[in-house]
């Protein structure tokens, strides 16, 4: 072969990946739309999923969205945070707990483009972030068993957004692999579902409010020994050499706070409580440090406000049903404390009160 026959066999190979791949995006953004409107979707749907969620908020008609992973989701009673602002400022405010389980800084995103695409005149008017160390240390989208609460949550139109913020070719990637492969939902948890015939979520017993502060409270041996366990399994990504990732999960907040602003939200940043017997995770040895340098820095930078729940006076270990989920009683405490020093501060600076 020439070296000019080369050369035209390299570009034909060139043509025909470029081809394929557009084809390829064609019949998965077909797929997705076919797929997401079907009755084998809402078959495997579920109220902690962000496609869910994202549906019960366009319905709530909310003031303020919290977002965050489980510990929001399970640890923030929106009713109690509406009541203690009006005890506060006279003022009601309708609250959306968006916590998910498992949830990143790329979930965050999406959710935050969600909030955008409701009508300005009845768009949320404040967006708080709930944030901790691990977040920044450990798990990458594909690595998270946890990650199946992804299902649907990309959608063909917010894959621009994503993959323009996305800091590094490696989570370019990753952006890439869930928008095209788990946007279809193809794994053992939809073939189960499909084949046990589960009938369709009703969407009608899910809390418009997205639901928390529901979990019972648990005897001290218990929560003691479910902590102390969580306190082990979290040193691989809290502990040095473990490093902070000051890339991936702060390009995607700036992202989303810039955009955020621009359609009239406030955001607010805060650190995720935890139980004490997790306070050994904290030290000199440990990435929090670090964290905590970077969250102050990033809130300084985005003019947006910080405020770490992460050690609480009148939270205790009692109030934790092991080592970072809140109970029912630790759920109130912590929804007034977020009222107090987060949401009424917002509205001050807001002008809203």
């Amino acid at each position: 072969m020439t070296e000019d026959e080369e050369q035209q066999t390299k570009k034909e190979g060139y043509r025909e990946f470029l081809t394929s791949w557009l084809c390829l995006l064609v019949v998965l953004s077909i797929a997705d739309g076919i797929f997401r409107d079907s009755r084998f979707s809402k078959r495997i749907d579920d109220g902690n999923w962000i496609p869910t969620k994202r549906r019960e908020l366009f319905k709530s008609a909310a003031d303020v969205v919290v977002v965050g992973s489980s510990v929001i989701a399970e640890g923030m009673t929106p009713g109690v945070v509406s009541l203690r602002v009006k005890e506060k400022t006279g003022k009601t405010l309708r609250v959306f707990n968006f916590g998910v389980s498992a949830g990143s800084y790329a979930g965050d995103f999406l959710i935050a483009d969600s909030v955008l695409q409701i009508p300005a005149e009845t768009r949320p008017r404040y967006f708080i972030i709930s944030m901790s160390p691990m977040e920044f240390s450990c798990c990458p989208q594909v690595e998270v068993p946890s990650h199946t609460k992804w299902a649907g949550a990309i959608r063909f139109h917010e894959l621009p957004g994503l993959l323009w913020n996305a800091p590094t070719f490696e989570e370019f990637s990753n952006t890439v692999l869930m928008g095209s492969f788990r946007m279809l939902a193809v794994r053992p948890a939809v073939l189960e579902s499909v084949f046990e015939l589960k009938q369709p979520w009703d969407g009608a017993t899910w809390p418009l409010d997205g639901g928390g502060g529901t979990i019972p409270q648990v005897d001290p041996a218990t929560q003691n020994d479910r902590a102390t366990h969580r306190a082990e399994s979290f040193k691989p990504y809290m502990l040095k050499p473990k490093t902070v990732d000051h890339s991936v999960g702060p390009s995607y907040l700036r992202a989303l706070v810039k955009r955020l602003a621009a359609g009239g939200v406030h955001t607010a940043f805060i650190g995720a409580p935890q139980a004490p017997q997790l306070d050994v995770l904290d030290g000199p040895d440990s990435i929090f440090p670090e964290y905590e340098e970077l969250v102050i820095a990033l809130a300084k930078e985005l003019d947006v406000p910080y405020v770490s729940f992460r050690h609480m006076p009148d939270i205790g270990a009692t109030d934790f049903a092991d080592g970072d989920h809140l109970c029912s009683t630790g759920s109130v405490k912590f929804s007034n404390r977020l009222a107090d020093e987060v949401l009424v501060p917002m509205m001050s600076r807001a002008g809203d009160q």
